[in-house]
């Protein structure tokens, strides 16, 4: 899903995987049946949010474990890789979804696909891709494309910063967490970015790489960095420098 900052294919996604391969190679083993000598190593998204990185990394064959703490994003991504489709957009559906539980994935369909700059009920979005309450069809691609690599991708509800480091065999993490001194995400409680270093430093202890997608980070590596243009919430053109980093 598009939102300003997202990693998508026609972005940075593919160059930041690109990345990740030159540092660990084996990603090029996708493809391999866990049998075989070496297969490519998992890759565990804790912060999966608008699920491109995910997308992109299953159109590679890569297997994902793709997490996230807000349970009506996960909840809508698990409806989505069982067949849900969703219906025609509507500003009354708009305004009913913000009653709906958690586990409806109208709730996030609204509240998050269809929401202004992927800002949580941000307001019912207007895009050149939809006249108002045009079908929208950026998010059923999105859709086709989740359901169609469906088999190399799981999705759970999980809070990254609650999960004790351990060893994990043949795992890669990356991470894309709510960015230091960015606008917060509203579906989740506000999140503690030192806590956020804390646990990456002590995962690489056990053996598992972190890569990290931030605009600066106090932990790891620089490996990469990419110029971005993008849209405010305002719809103002904005230019920002992503970086990846790595501990290892």
């Amino acid at each position: 899903m598009k939102y300003m900052g997202a990693k998508t294919e026609g972005g940075i996604g593919r160059k930041l995987f690109g990345v990740m391969s030159i540092h660990y190679p084996k990603l090029n083993n996708r493809g391999l049946l866990s049998s075989t000598k070496d297969p490519a190593p998992r890759i565990w998204e804790p912060f999966c949010g608008g699920a491109n990185m995910t997308v992109i990394l299953a159109k590679l064959g890569l297997h994902v474990i793709a997490t996230d703490y807000s349970l009506p994003v996960v909840s809508l991504y698990n409806a989505i890789v069982v067949g849900w489709l969703p219906p025609e957009p509507t500003k009354d559906g708009y305004v009913v979804a913000k009653l709906l539980p958690d586990e409806d994935p109208l709730k996030a369909y609204y509240g998050h696909a269809l929401s202004f700059g992927g800002k949580w009920f941000g307001g019912y979005s207007r895009g050149n891709s939809r006249a108002d309450d045009k079908y929208d069809l950026d998010f059923i691609k999105f859709v086709k494309a989740l359901y169609k690599h469906r088999k190399h991708v799981s999705f759970a509800h999980r809070n990254f910063l609650t999960i004790k480091p351990k060893r994990l065999h043949n795992t890669i993490i990356y991470a894309d967490p709510p960015y230091r001194g960015c606008t917060p995400y509203k579906a989740t409680e506000p999140f503690d970015n030192d806590l956020f270093d804390l646990l990456c430093v002590r995962w690489a202890e056990n053996g598992v790489p972190v890569f990290i997608s931030e605009y600066a980070s106090n932990v790891g590596e620089e490996v990469a960095a990419f110029n971005v243009i993008g849209f405010a919430t305002n719809l103002v053109k904005k230019t920002s420098t992503e970086k990846l980093f790595l501990l290892r």
